[in-house]
């Protein structure tokens, strides 16, 4: 008789505030309202932290203000989501503390200098890093393409930075030869293997004689073959 291995999930929820806390589904944080703006659903949370201490003192501090800031998330239930955090702005209790105010933050619900929650913009840049464009992606979120960019080179960044080896040694250089020798009515450019250009425009260097032009042109092509170049190619 086969036997099959028991399944242990999670424990059954019936509050209804926790079951409201675990769709949501972000840590360390708890749903305060839920309302809908025209087609987008807009979810309020708040963290709650114990006992916030100065980082320089050491000493509690108190809560000054508590701002709220929107990031766009990822579509809830087909339903652009905004997620509205009500953060702790918080200031020492020590009168001779220089520390001055903090906000508190956690990277688990949105990285600082990002509009999108973590969770949309590692989405949005798992997406645009397998091929999709950065102007295609905002329609998912129903939000400004600036919003997405700044998350995807913000995310991005760090897994280039940190994937050391994705990139090895280089052993080989490509170069375009048409941006090596371009030669044309006006002008004729050439540069050479030490990378440093040689030539411009002719009426300059010729001025307008036919027969300087013609000695300039014929000087530019035995330069050219010196160089390696081919002089009679145009770009």
């Amino acid at each position: 008789m086969k036997k099959y291995k028991a399944f242990t999930g999670s424990p059954v929820l019936v509050d209804r505030t926790d079951i409201c806390n675990a769709i949501v589904g972000l840590k360390g944080a708890r749903v305060l309202h839920y309302q809908r703006q025209g087609p987008i659903a807009e979810i309020g949370i708040e963290q709650t932290p114990g006992k916030i201490r100065c980082p320089k003192c050491k000493l509690v501090a108190k809560v000054k203000d508590r701002p709220w800031v929107t990031y766009v998330d990822l579509p809830f239930g087909g339903t652009p989501a905004r997620i509205c955090w009500k953060k702790h702005r918080m200031v020492c209790t020590e009168p001779s503390c220089d520390q001055g105010g903090s906000t508190l933050a956690d990277h688990r619900i949105g990285a600082a200098r990002s509009l999108l929650t973590t969770r949309a913009a590692k989405w949005a840049t798992k997406q645009v890093g397998g091929g999709r464009t950065v102007t295609e992606v905002p329609g998912e979120l129903g939000c400004d393409w600036g919003v997405v960019m700044r998350a995807v080179a913000l995310y991005g960044k760090a897994l280039l930075e940190a994937d050391r080896r994705r990139v090895g040694a280089t052993s080989a250089i490509g170069f375009d030869e048409t941006l090596f020798v371009r030669s044309g009515k006006y002008r004729s450019q050439r540069v050479a293997h030490d990378g440093v250009r040689r030539g411009g425009r002719k009426a300059d260097r010729c001025g307008k004689d036919p027969e300087l032009r013609r000695g300039g042109l014929q000087g530019e092509a035995e330069a050219g073959k010196l160089q390696g170049g081919d002089p009679g190619r145009d770009a």
